[in-house]
């Protein structure tokens, strides 16, 4: 995965920081245009994302509307990722989770 220099970053961090957290030197943020499915409850739900940071095939996302970051995996060829494990609003312990 490339890393895009115009994609947001969450407040505080930096790309530096996010690899050296996460020990991941692949770590980048994309752009906001994936579509993403929350499957955490028992129906599945169209998320929003504000942040959308890669490692690998895994992600972690933030939710524009509820400010949860969502783990999931992605799927960069078809444009979308689908989430599995709601972290609230820790950043860090979802990378952690990783």
């Amino acid at each position: 995965m490339q890393e895009i220099p115009d994609a947001p970053m969450p407040p505080g961090w930096t790309i530096e920081r996010l690899r050296e957290w996460s020990g991941d030197r692949r770590a980048c943020a994309l752009p906001l245009d994936l579509q993403v499915t929350e499957v955490t409850g028992p129906v599945p739900e169209r998320v929003r994302p504000s942040y959308v940071l890669t490692f690998g095939e895994l992600c972690v996302i933030q939710d524009a509307e509820t400010g949860d970051w969502l783990m999931g995996s992605l799927d960069v060829t078809a444009g979308t990722a689908q989430c599995w494990s709601n972290y609230g609003d820790n950043l860090s312990e979802a990378i952690r989770g990783l």
